[in-house]
């Protein structure tokens, strides 16, 4: 019987992510890839995309796929919202940069 995807399905309960998944942790040796804290030694229990999905990151590509512990996913993807926040921000204009409604 063939096994049926459907679109409401979430992406981490689909075969193909579940088996790429499994193989990154593998490929990885469980061992955390980023180590962001110097000398992380935990083992690698999440999977990272390294090209996002937004951006046109493959979901279950095994070269898109890094490991990762859990402290340094968390940090990781701090960093990635606060740059993503940062860069959707308007250069701020000083309201003392403006004389009479033109910039000086």
């Amino acid at each position: 019987m063939a096994t049926i995807t459907l679109a409401l399905e979430p992406s981490h309960h689909r075969p193909d992510w579940r088996r790429a998944r499994a193989q990154a942790l593998v490929r990885d040796n469980h061992e955390c890839q980023l180590r962001i804290m110097p000398g992380c030694t935990r083992a690698a229990t999440q999977v990272h995309h390294i090209r996002a999905l937004a951006r046109g990151g493959d979901r279950s590509e095994l070269t898109n796929l890094v490991s990762v512990c859990g402290y340094c996913h968390n940090v990781l993807s701090s960093q990635e919202s606060a740059r993503r926040r940062n860069r959707r921000r308007p250069t701020p204009i000083h309201p003392a940069d403006v004389l009479g409604g033109r910039l000086r």
